[in-house]
């Protein structure tokens, strides 16, 4: 019977712990290994005892979210306001609901909501908060525990968790459960991110310690249905994955589709491979007589500067639309980072956006700025680029 399983394997000896833009540059590795998870997913493999050393290290005081959260900084609540949009477009109507957030990191989009609508009450899950703010009830633990069951929810929302938690199939199992004992209709707004398209395009920012389960759009709706949910609505934006679920009919959570792996994620494998080395080597010739500016000061370009060793080469810019890193550095760089200007995009021999996820909102904002400048994506698709200039 094994033999009928996706085989998918990445195995990456030292991978940078990404940690933010810090004050000056520091690198920090560990092993990093992804597998197939007989439940249907991509998995993170790495060693327990490594996995346990990450714990430990992004549970110490000054922890970057990957994504800043809602009121952390301008881009924080640029994709707050994307979230609810995306929530709008799944739930109908948040006026006289009951909210419960599972693992918010902040307050913002509480805060956010309130601050919009006539919400009953507001109740968070999550061990990291201390913020004390009216009207929101803040339960310091982890999920499942004994302290949300003692409210009724009619919405329950979770943004960008699955792909963190070590067992996701028991937080769905539990998330289900949850909404299961309802006395009345209770329905979740799940966000997380869409691996799979990263994957596919050769985005190596999809290759994260701090990532535990990584999902395709398929691989979750198959997931989620095999733990007893039935997806009311999804989309896609920004490489993420949004949805509307509730519980599942009996004959629904019996008859999911069979575990299969699209064979689009194994050549995405190799594209990320192609990536690191052929990008790599076309840049280590490129930037010795020219300059290249990379927009997005992101894991994904922190990973490609250490892993291809060009974080020390001269002729390197980094840029970012987030003004919280200007003067900071990308842990594998030592420029510090800079504020986007026009000056800097013109005299650029080659502009890369390190933030494929963004692509479009990127290249449409430096369009704006300059408009001869050859522009690429730090992914397979920005190499083919290359290959055709």
């Amino acid at each position: 019977m094994l033999r009928n399983l996706p085989q998918i394997k990445v195995t990456v000896p030292e991978l940078p712990l990404w940690k933010g833009v810090l004050p000056s540059p520091a690198i920090e590795t560990f092993p990093f290994e992804l597998s197939w998870d007989y439940e249907g997913f991509i998995r993170q493999t790495t060693e327990t005892t490594i996995l346990e050393q990450i714990s430990t290290a992004y549970s110490k005081d000054g922890y970057k979210f990957i994504s800043p959260p809602p009121g952390s900084s301008d881009w924080g609540n640029e994709l707050a306001n994307l979230y609810l949009d995306k929530l709008l477009e799944h739930i109908d109507d948040l006026d006289n609901k009951h909210i419960l957030e599972i693992g918010a990191g902040t307050t913002g989009f509480a805060q956010l909501l309130g601050a919009r609508f006539n919400i009953a009450s507001y109740t968070i899950i999550d061990p990291a908060i201390n913020d004390n703010i009216e009207n929101i009830r803040i339960i310091r633990n982890f999920f499942p525990c004994e302290e949300a069951l003692d409210q009724p929810y009619d919405l329950i929302i979770s943004l960008n968790t699955a792909e963190h938690v070590p067992n996701v199939s028991l937080f769905l199992e539990k998330l289900h459960e949850l909404m299961d004992h309802q006395t009345h209709d209770t329905a979740a707004f799940v966000s997380l991110p869409d691996a799979g398209s990263q994957i596919v395009a050769g985005d190596l920012s999809v290759l994260l310690h701090e990532h535990i389960n990584y999902f395709s759009v398929d691989l979750f709706k198959r997931f989620t249905l095999k733990k007893g949910f039935t997806i009311n609505s999804l989309s896609v934006a920004s490489d993420s994955i949004f949805a509307s679920l509730t519980v599942g009919r009996t004959n629904e959570t019996n008859s999911y589709p069979s575990m299969t792996l699209n064979p689009s994620l194994l050549e995405g494998i190799i594209k990320i491979t192609r990536v690191l080395n052929d990008f790599g080597i076309y840049l280590e010739s490129f930037i010795k007589t020219r300059s290249v500016v990379f927009h997005g000061a992101t894991p994904g370009l922190n990973s490609f500067l250490f892993l291809t060793e060009l974080g020390n080469c001269s002729g390197i810019s980094i840029t970012d639309g987030d003004q919280e890193k200007y003067g900071s550095y990308l842990p594998a760089h030592n420029v510090p980072i800079m504020e986007p200007h026009e000056n800097l995009y013109k005299e650029a021999d080659l502009i890369i956006i390190s933030a494929p996820s963004f692509k479009k909102s990127i290249e449409s904002y430096i369009r704006g700025l300059v408009s001869e400048n050859t522009i690429v994506p730090l992914s397979f698709e920005g190499l083919t680029m290359l290959g055709n200039l």
